[in-house]
């Protein structure tokens, strides 16, 4: 008798894939809209981010399918934020562009490293990522009120030390689980032992 195969839509991959096709909606309101309405949706979209992966876990609904949907997402939603803010925000976001286009470049060194080492691309979520994931959205919400220019940095620099950890991370032990948390975790329980 073989194992009952998971649902490929589940709760927790409608959340990704919403999150996923809501981007394109945040590019129309950003320009075209009330930046409440913005805002509410972006708020919206990040929360779909912290409750897919959580969800899918609790509900043991956690597939390769939607672990791939939820890097895409993710990727199209935290690239975006980007833009986001340098058309809210240019002014905080203007002098930290050298710092994205570092944590850009570090970014694609990921993606070479993990497709050459391992024949694919896999984009863990560790802490430091999840960590700044939240702290871009936390920030994007504070420039309606304060100067961000340092938060932006911050949550930059944070970006660009979980892609060297991650890049690390697949380097030396190849492919890892996506759910992956940090390289200490690692070194502790390597992959197969």
């Amino acid at each position: 008798m073989t194992a009952p195969t998971k649902a490929r839509w589940n709760v927790p991959n409608v959340l990704s894939a919403t999150r996923l096709f809501g981007v394109p909606v945040l590019f129309v309101l950003v320009d075209r809209a009330p930046v409440a309405w913005f805002a509410a949706l972006y708020a919206l979209l990040g929360l779909t981010d912290y409750l897919d992966g959580k969800l899918a876990r609790a509900w043991n609904q956690t597939t390769a399918f939607g672990s791939m949907l939820d890097a895409v997402a993710d990727v199209a939603y935290y690239i975006s934020t980007a833009y986001f803010a340098l058309r809210l925000f240019p002014a905080y976001v203007r002098p930290n562009v050298p710092y994205v286009i570092a944590a850009v470049s570090l970014y694609a060194v990921l993606i070479v490293v993990s497709k050459v080492r391992t024949g694919r691309i896999v984009l863990p979520h560790t802490h430091l990522s999840r960590a700044a994931g939240a702290l871009v959205v936390v920030t994007v919400f504070a420039s309606f009120a304060i100067d961000t220019t340092w938060a932006f940095r911050a949550v930059i620099g944070l970006y660009i030390v979980a892609f060297v950890e991650q890049t690390w991370m697949i380097a030396a032990y190849g492919d890892i689980p996506v759910d992956t948390r940090s390289i200490l975790w690692l070194r502790r329980s390597p992959p197969g032992a």
